[in-house]
This record gives C-alpha cells, structure tokens and sequence, in this order.
C-alpha cells in the first residue's frame, strides 16, 4: 500500500507552497501538536518537551506483568549473545536496564550460528582436498539445505550434526527459555547523535533476525531425530520452535516481529508434515503433538494483527509526523523508509523549508489517525471478501487524493485553501508512505491459520487409522471441527489405505497439492501431507 508520492513533489507544487506561506506567527512547532486523542493518539505519559512518549506507552503495554522469571527473551538474549548484537554498547545497556537485569558480557553466548560452523569445517578440510573454497562451500550449503527439508541420518549430513553437537548447550537453554510463560522485548531508542536515530522507527531488533537461526537448528535437529527413529524427540524439538515462534508473533510491537514468528512457525508446520508423511503409527509422539497444538493455537490472528497496527504501527507512523513537523526528520528521510525518493526531483529540500510554516501538522495527525482507523476496521473484518472490498477502498481513497493534488490546479487548490487544508493535504501524502502493505500481512496471518489447521487434521487422520484400520472417505468422519474447511482439500485411495490432505496456499487456487517444490519458479503453493503411497497426477492442479 505504500504508493510512491515523488510527482506530488514538484517544483511546481514547491512554488504553490511558498506562495501560500502564511504569516510566522502562525507556524506550527512540535510544541503546538495538541496533544488528544484525535492527533496523537494518546495523551500520556508525555516526554519533557511535552509529547507523547510513544516509547513508554508500547513498552509499558508490553511489559506488563512480566518479571525477569518469567521473560523467555532474556535467557534466550543471553543464549545468542553477541550473534544477536548491533556493536553498540550503550544499546546493550539501555536493553538491560529496560528488562531490569545485567547485560549479559560478550563472548558468554552458548549458540554458534550455521555459517561460523561451515567456515570451521571449510578452514578444517580445505588442505589436501581436491575442493576449492567455493566447492567445499556449496557442497556444505546444500547438506544444510537437504537437513531443513526432509529426515536425515547421521551419516548422511556430517556437517549439520556438528552444529547441533556445537549447539547441545544452547538448545537445553531455549528449551527452558521457551517454555517461560511470557515474552518481553522492549524496543530500545540509543541516541546517537542523528536525528532520526530516537524515531520509533528506528529501533534496532537484531536478535529477531536471529530468532530465524534458532528455529532452524531446532527443526534440522528435529530432522535428524526423525530419521533415526526418534520421533519423539523430533516432536518435543518442533513443539519448542512452535513456543518461540509463538513468543515473537503475539507478543511482539511490530509487524516484523510478528512475520518472523509466522516464518518460524510455518517451518516447523512444513517438518510435521514431512513427519506425518512417515509409515506407520507413532503414538505417543503424534499423540502429544496433536494435544499440544491444539493447545497453544494458532501463531497469530486478524485480531492480534489489528492490535500491532492500532498499538504499535500508529504510534510510529504519528511519532515520525510529530518528527517531521519539528525538523527533526526531512521529507526526503520519510520518503526513503518506504523505498520513495522525493529527492530524485531536487523537490523535497526545498519544501522541507516551509513545512514547518505552512502547514498544520495536526490536521496531518489527524488524517493518518483516519487512516488507521480504516485500516484496523478492515482487518477486523471476518469475511474476506467485505475485508478484501474494504482493503480495496482504502487503496482507492488514496489513490484519489494522490490524483487530487497532482498537477497544478490541484496542488494551488489545496496549498491556497489555508495552513488546515494543507494540513490535510500532508497527512493524505504521509499515509500514502507510512501504511503498511497490510494486505500481504493478513495473506501471511491466515496461511499460517491453515498451516496450523492442517497439521491438527493431519493428526486426526493418523489417529482415525489407527483406530479404524483405514483413513476416512470424507473430513467429516472425523468429528464436527474438521468438518467446515472451504479450503482444504481431501481425498483418499485404496479403500482408504492412503490419502491427500492439502489446503490452498496464499494465492488462494486449488493447485491440486502441488507444492512450491514440485514446480520451482511457478505459481502452485499449496501446503500438502500425503501417504508415501498416495499417487498424484503429474500435472498440476489435478490429483487423483
């Protein structure tokens, strides 16, 4: 939904704002943003210049009711160490303080991360090898490849069972780690001497970046179990990936931790596919996987993404507003944190200049408030097709205003029509660079509902055919809850002896469980599970 605004910001445009410049008396400062509910959103607590201290009001939300026992983010910050670090000193400390605890001293962290490892083995082996660097490289890439997709054995990925043996420590740790009732990462602000270095949107969050290692050593040691046999163990591994990714998604102030919780939590969902793909009745694993699913639900929800775009999306898009309307930020930095270039026309230094006369910045609040209104209304929707209409809506409202200052009939209409109309002007710019691409978001969110809900049916397959002797004719045989799933897909052969179970990727087409795998560079994303002797169609969209 960012929509590229550079046009807006012609010379042209840049000489109607100079000629609508309005008396200094009347300009607006940070200090004239009132402060309601309307503008800013909040009213307290206030920082010293007298805004709103958008910082404290997320972290204070987050924060709540959790204490150092109960975070799983501090054993897990000191089990990755410096590996989840920006090489700033003064960051560390304002983490520790905020979390109320010593920084942990570098060089104290348990996990090593994959590459650390292969540059070990690759220094280890490249004497007397016939290998060069490159070679020896792409060979251990693709044993770490093949140990993320599918059951190995120990033999087979000597490289990978390195790292989990490297990792043994580290993985008992976010065991513990993860199995703590809360999840507590506050956004940390560090001054360091560039403006826009205390916008919310600065913030710094390296070690969710390497939450994606952990998971993968987590499931590649899931892997392993599983092709030795130890099935158990795999669940109990994949069952702790679930917990972490569960940790960034929901607990989480911004849309990127909530992606890479998803991320996460679709990994595991792909290796118990591959796990329920496996002959036979595992009991007891199976069992407990079923169990604890359905337990801890899905990773995310439309109402838990709604929250992050009225809570923590906002505050940040009007935190950046307030910056921009003081000079703190330029234009021209907004425009770059959404991929625009207002500066490409030589524009946005020049009405960076009368920004902070010329407009009334709490109309432009006012406006993006607006804007996310509609956007969480949307979110909110449970029908996909009235959330679709809505999403489609808000595109439109955008694009029209985007058209209605273009040229300069439009741009003198607005820029003449008063500080208050330019105001408005701003704020229908601003929400074109600061809404997120919310509709990709809710694609993600919803998959992951479906990934989760297919390893539960899944589950209940292998648990009907242990019962009965054979797999059920219809979904429906298992019980109500599997009953009413538009879109999924079912069908057994062999007298119920093997079986296809898929649901309909993010591009929301039945691709008869034809996965991303099974046409690299195509269009089909289905997720699927499948008995080893499930026979499908070579060709795509159709199974037998």
């Amino acid at each position: 939904m960012r929509i590229w605004i550079g046009a807006l910001l012609i010379p042209v445009g840049i000489g109607a704002f100079l000629m609508a410049r309005d008396d200094p008396s009347e300009g607006s400062s940070a200090q004239g943003i009132r402060i309601s509910e309307e503008t800013t959103a909040v009213t307290e607590p206030l920082k010293e210049n007298g805004l709103p201290d958008y910082l404290q009001v997320i972290n204070n939300h987050r924060g709540e009711g959790v204490t150092a026992e109960t975070n799983a983010f501090i054993p897990l910050w000191q089990v990755l160490g410096r590996f989840s670090r920006v090489e700033n000193e003064a960051f560390d400390l304002e983490l520790a303080k905020t979390l109320g605890v010593e920084a942990p001293e570098r060089g104290t962290e348990t996990f090593i991360p994959s590459s650390f490892l292969i540059n070990e083995a690759i220094d280890a082996r490249i004497e007397g090898s016939a290998k060069n660097h490159d070679e020896l490289r792409e060979e251990m890439d693709e044993q770490f490849a093949s140990a993320l997709k599918e059951p190995w054995k120990s033999e087979t990925h000597p490289v990978p069972l390195l790292w989990i043996g490297a990792n043994e420590k580290a993985l008992e740790s976010v065991h513990a780690a993860v199995n703590r009732p809360h999840y507590y990462r506050p956004l940390i602000l560090v001054d360091d001497g560039e403006p826009e270095s205390m916008l919310l949107i600065s913030s710094l969050l390296p070690d969710v970046q390497q939450m994606r290692d952990l998971a993968r050593l987590q499931v590649t040691r899931a892997y392993w179990h599983a092709g030795e046999g130890r099935l158990d163990q795999a669940v109990e591994d994949l069952l702790d990936t679930h917990r972490l990714a569960r940790h960034l998604a929901r607990s989480g102030s911004t849309l990127i931790e909530l992606l890479v919780g998803i991320a996460l939590d679709n990994m595991a969902n792909q290796a118990e596919a591959k796990l329920l793909e496996l002959p036979g009745y595992h009991a007891q694993a199976i069992g407990k996987l079923h169990k604890t699913l359905d337990e801890l639900g899905p990773v995310s929800s439309l109402s838990h993404l709604a929250e992050i775009l009225d809570r923590g999306e906002r505050y940040m898009g009007l935190d950046a507003v307030i910056a921009l309307s003081s000079g703190q930020i330029s234009i021209d930095y907004v425009s770059g944190m959404s991929g625009s270039d207002s500066g490409q026309n030589g524009s946005g230094s020049a009405l960076q200049t009368v920004l902070q006369s010329a407009i009334d910045w709490n109309q432009a609040l006012m406006v993006l408030n607006e804007y996310y209104d509609l956007l969480v209304e949307a979110t909110q929707q449970a029908d996909p097709a009235q959330r679709e209409l809505k999403f489609k809506e808000i595109e439109e409202r955008i694009e029209n205003s985007r058209s209605a200052v273009t040229g300069l009939s439009g741009i003198l209409l607005q820029t003449l029509g008063g500080r208050a109309a330019r105001g408005r002007t701003m704020g229908q710019i601003l929400a074109a660079l600061l809404l997120p691409a919310n509709q990709a978001v809710v694609s993600a969110t919803e998959n992951s509902i479906r990934n989760h809900q297919l390893i539960l049916t899944g589950c209940a397959l292998k648990e009907y055919q242990a019962r009965t002797g054979g797999y059920p004719i219809e979904l429906k045989d298992l019980g109500e809850q599997f009953a009413d799933q538009p879109e999924f897909a079912y069908v057994s052969q062999q007298n119920g002896q093997e079986f296809l179970l898929y649901h309909f990727g993010r591009n929301g087409v039945d691709d008869g469980g034809q996965t991303h795998d099974d046409n690299p560079g195509g269009q089909t994303d289905d997720m699927r599970i499948r008995t080893a002797g499930y026979q499908m169609k070579s060709e795509a969209g159709q199974a037998e």
